[in-house]
């Protein structure tokens, strides 16, 4: 039953040409294989690295479908060594092996090999990336149906390989035990290194940039090896050097040069003794960045009657050459010829009415219910004026994209999210073919980024708190504003809804009204579509259809008929009595909004209810670490409702006193908002009733 197979005084050398036609000795076995099978099924090591012992309990085996007691492999010695000797990559190997094999089946048929397997790489500038091509040599030993001793040495051999590129070389090779009844297993043995090719030239594509303090550039470029091949530069591959690092250095953390005051500087990048040189020109901004110290009391002190608070930091990038006129070449002339405190002017009042809409749209069917309050009540806590074009980085479109990294790191923002708790940055600039931002853009320790943006983890710093940047365009108006805020809603919505429910058929379906890719009609609607139309931002459609949008139900509701005549006709209460530019289209993001599952809602899901989406708003990091979701098994509780009757009156003061340690809402009745639940609630619950 059991039998022995030993491979003693195995000595192996491989000499790869990088550049001829491979050929295979007589039956070799070759096949395409993916990293991650080659991974998970070869026991990969690195150089020098002692082979740990796998049995039946490991992860290969437990897979595998052949019947044994044990099977293990001793790997007494591994002397594995990588050089670059001109055009040829050298391995050598000097192993010891002993493979101990019992099988079901002591008399096997079909034979077996070592197997001798070497992937390819590409380089990327720093390090080369696996390909996942596999060419194979093997050696069989005799099949005779009884396992035999293989002790031919193998020595000085050279294999060509195939399909190799200037920046294509051998990224590792194995050993492989394999036998062929019934089915392969390999074992491997080693992994061989990788040589890195000498670098003899480095060159910049624009070897100038200007740039303003905090500013970070990504240089392109190309670097030149020996054997004449080329490669993509890679910034952090380089060692560098700064005739001014007090202006310009590069920063290797994030892997950019970044500007850090107003000058000149050189910089040299140097790899294997070749070196290329850039220059920086670091402008003086005609004015420095000022905080304003006198923010209007619509923009600080939240909506009356709001649950909860969302502290907001402003920033207002306003370019200027004199300190005067807005710099139009920057933000292009959509305005006319603005002065600096025009728009100033301008912005207050889009963030007056902006702020408006986002405390609005909180008060749960609020144009048909006066007793509704806002769940949201905004407060700016600064407002910082930047008199300079706005940090721009990575390529979008025409142009780039808004660099968010250093705006939050030069202005301290993180300080205001993890101490302030700030959970809102709105900053203010314009969309240009030379620059434009994301609409929004979320940092979350607990989700990561779900925004709408590329979803990148690394372009905002992580805080203790998720927090949220909007770009707006004050070339625009307040509708768009919202419209940004439209769309992270529909982000975190769905996100929501297909962690809780493994799809997003509760928003996107039942909700907005999608099915089978077509556009919403005759439900709620989305950002870009009323409930009335199928054409994008057609929010002024006079065309009247039935649609449960004000008493949505997942199964559906009772329908009325409506058209933008119905959101148009509701009077709100527009902050000093100032109408917006678009007024139809902000009218109706207030109204959409405004019949999302709020406070005190008791909508029914089955046999489940919907859950407040506002407070997934306010504490993304609650609904996410908390495993909260678009529905619920109580429903949420109205401000004050503590007997949950639907009604708020005195009749519920028994039942706020019984509940005040058990809620699982206790959030919504900390009526003095002091982080805690207590008898200390009761005065402030009966002002919110004396209110109601």
């Amino acid at each position: 039953m059991y039998q022995k197979l030993s491979f003693e005084a195995f000595q192996l050398k491989h000499f790869f040409c990088f550049a001829i036609l491979f050929a295979s000795c007589s039956g070799a076995f070759a096949a395409d294989v993916n990293l991650s099978e080659i991974t998970n099924e070869s026991f990969l090591l690195p150089v020098n690295t002692t082979f740990i012992e796998h049995d039946s309990t490991g992860s290969l085996f437990a897979a595998s479908n052949i019947g044994y007691n044990t099977a293990r492999i001793d790997l007494s010695s591994d002397s594995s060594t990588g050089v670059q000797d001109g055009n040829f990559l050298d391995i050598t190997i000097n192993d010891s092996i002993s493979i101990d094999l019992l099988y079901d089946n002591p008399n096997p048929t079909s034979g077996g090999a070592f197997i001798i397997r070497m992937w390819t790489a590409t380089w990327n500038g720093s390090n080369y990336v696996p390909t996942g091509r596999q060419h194979t040599h093997v050696f069989n030993w005799i099949n005779d149906g009884q396992w035999h001793t293989y002790t031919q040495p193998i020595n000085d051999f050279e294999h060509p390989i195939d399909d190799l590129s200037e920046v294509t070389k051998i990224y590792a090779y194995s050993i492989d035990a394999v036998q062929w009844d019934p089915v392969v297993v390999p074992y491997t043995l080693g992994v061989g290194s990788v040589a890195t090719p000498l670098a003899v030239g480095i060159t910049f594509d624009q070897p100038t940039e200007d740039l303003y303090p905090s500013w970070r550039h990504l240089f392109t470029g190309e670097l030149e090896f020996a054997d004449g091949s080329t490669a993509p530069l890679n910034l952090a591959s380089l060692t560098w050097s700064s005739s001014d690092p007090a202006v310009a250095d590069f920063d290797a953390e994030q892997g950019y040069i970044t500007a850090y005051s107003p000058g000149t500087a050189t910089l040299t990048a140097e790899l294997d003794g070749a070196e290329g040189s850039v220059t920086v020109s670091v402008a003086t901004p005609f004015q420095q960045p000022d905080e304003e110290s006198n923010i209007d009391p619509a923009l600080t002190v939240p909506m009356a009657g709001a649950v909860k608070e969302m502290p907001v930091v402003m920033i207002t990038y306003v370019p200027t050459l004199d300190g005067i006129n807005l710099d139009t070449s920057e933000t292009s002339a959509v305005l006319g010829n603005l002065t600096v405190q025009q728009l100033k002017n301008r912005v207050d009042r889009l963030a007056i009415q902006t702020k408006f809409m986002l405390e609005e749209r909180t008060k749960f069917r609020g144009y048909k219910d006066d007793a509704s309050i806002p769940y949201l009540g905004y407060r700016i806590v600064k407002h910082l004026y930047v008199y300079e074009p706005m940090p721009r980085l990575k390529p979008h479109q025409n142009g780039k994209l808004v660099d968010y990294w250093p705006i939050v790191k030069r202005f301290e923002l993180e300080d205001d999210v993890n101490l302030g708790g700030v959970k809102e940055i709105w900053i203010n600039g314009y969309h240009t073919d030379e620059v434009a931002g994301w609409e929004s853009n979320m940092s979350s320790p607990t989700s990561g980024d779900v925004s709408n943006s590329d979803r990148s983890n690394d372009d905002l710093p992580i805080c203790d708190n998720t927090y949220i940047v909007y770009t707006y365009n004050f070339t625009r108006s307040n509708a768009e504003n919202v419209h940004n805020h439209g769309h992270q809603l529909e982000s975190m919505f769905s996100h929501l809804n297909h962690l809780q429910d493994g799809n997003t058929r509760l928003f996107w379906n039942d909700f907005v009204g999608r099915r089978n890719g077509s556009l919403p009609l005759g439900r709620v609607g989305d950002t870009h579509h009323p409930p009335n139309t199928t054409v994008d931002y057609d929010y002024r459609n006079l065309t009247r259809v039935e649609s449960d949008i004000e008493d949505w139900q997942p199964a559906g509701g009772p329908t009325k008929m409506i058209s933008a005549l119905t959101w148009g006709g509701f009077d709100y209460d527009w902050p000093y009595g100032v109408l917006p530019e678009s007024f139809v289209e902000s009218q109706f993001y207030i109204y959409w909004m405004q019949n999302m599952p709020g406070q005190g809602n008791r909508i029914p899901h089955g046999d489940r209810w919907m859950e407040n989406w506002w407070r997934h708003v306010h504490d993304w990091d609650a609904s996410i670490t908390q495993g909260l979701g678009l529905h619920t098994a109580t429903p949420p509780l109205l401000p004050g409702d503590a007997n949950q009757d639907g009604i708020v009156n005195f009749l519920d003061i028994a039942s706020f006193i019984s509940i005040l340690t058990t809620s699982d809402y206790l959030a919504d009745v900390d009526f003095n908002q002091d982080g805690a639940v207590t008898f200390l609630d009761i005065n402030p619950f009966i002002i919110e009733l004396a209110s109601q």
